[in-house]
């Protein structure tokens, strides 16, 4: 059983966009209930690139980079494992920071893979959970109603 006083973030990922947010039990005013509210574990929004092919490509005055062995065949993907590497970067630093104790990513199959690839050894072994879905564009009650479920879930089932 985990400690109570232990933080687990939730990763709600995509290719360009990554929500990291904790829950939190908040009252429901009619009813005098609580139910878990979204509130967001960093300062800032974290926000990939969305860059169209031709702005992949190109260099900084706007000349397109010639071809280049070691340059993937499609940039998008280059992109969205970049995406994944910063996303890592800034979870390596958080647990470093003891920021968080566990962890709960959900992302698309693709993204899910990329993510789980860039994590430290040490950032790996703090997941509890993944779910290889969409999430992000859920709104933020649906989403906490949806992250509570799959925190609740026996290991190993999805």
């Amino acid at each position: 059983m985990r400690n109570t006083h232990e933080t687990t973030w939730y990763i709600v990922a995509d290719a360009t966009r990554a929500r990291v947010v904790t829950l939190q039990n908040g009252p429901v005013r009619s009813t005098g209930d609580t139910h878990p509210t979204i509130v967001p574990a960093l300062n800032e929004e974290f926000v990939g690139r969305n860059l169209k092919s031709r702005e992949v490509l190109s260099d900084h005055l706007g000349q397109r980079a010639p071809g280049h062995p070691a340059t993937p065949a499609d940039p998008h993907e280059n992109a969205k494992a970049g995406f994944a590497l910063e996303l890592a970067q800034v979870l390596d630093k958080a647990l470093n920071e003891r920021r968080f104790d566990h962890l709960v990513l959900t992302a698309p199959p693709d993204m899910l893979g990329k993510i789980r690839n860039a994590l430290t050894s040490q950032v790996s072994r703090r997941i509890l959970r993944e779910e290889d879905k969409d999430l992000v564009p859920l709104p933020d009650n649906e989403l906490a109603q949806r992250l509570v479920q799959l925190a609740e879930q026996p290991a190993g089932d999805r």
